[in-house]
């Protein structure tokens, strides 16, 4: 996940699952939803090209919460 999105993007964000193409991402708060929203298609793009031989992400779907790791 952190070469997809970036080491600063990586600290504000947890990925949850992929499950049927889509990739779940619990972000910290509006303002990173709205960030991640605006650069979905690059991240999906990224995260594909990254982990190659797994399952490809179709979306990316971003909600607020809480990313204690």
């Amino acid at each position: 996940w952190r070469a997809a999105c970036g080491e600063e993007t990586s600290k504000h964000t947890k990925p949850v699952s992929l499950k049927n193409g889509v990739l779940m991402v619990i972000v910290e708060d509006s303002v990173w939803l709205y960030k991640l929203t605006l650069e979905k298609a690059q991240i999906k793009n990224k995260f594909n090209n990254t982990y190659t031989g797994r399952k490809k992400a179709v979306d990316i779907r971003f909600r607020v919460g809480s990313i204690d790791i």
